[in-house]
């Protein structure tokens, strides 16, 4: 899985095509909750798009806000980034943040 970020807690060392402003917002979609225990079908939602917090822990970990409204971490393995574009990126975030 390649590198992702967040929007104000990590900035890359290199522009992306979505970086605005010094801003990167970074969304994955969940793609699988195998090997990960019961509490993650009620936690992910295979589909959905999450935003990350932090790029990805020693352990390959993601830090999201799952769909208890907390945050937690889970493998980097459930998910594949998605890139995209700045405007609906800002929208998207203010989705998942409400």
């Amino acid at each position: 899985m390649s590198a992702i970020w967040h929007v104000t807690h990590y900035k890359p060392h290199r522009a992306s095509k979505t970086e605005d402003k010094g801003v990167v917002m970074k969304f994955v979609v969940c793609l699988s909750r195998e090997g990960f225990g019961e509490f993650s079908t009620n936690d992910l939602t295979l589909g959905r798009l999450y935003e990350i917090f932090a790029p990805p822990d020693s352990h390959g970990m993601l830090r999201i806000i799952d769909d208890s409204g907390e945050d937690y971490l889970y493998p980097a393995s459930f998910f594949e980034s998605v890139e995209i574009q700045m405007p609906a990126a800002n929208r998207l975030h203010a989705l998942l943040a409400a």
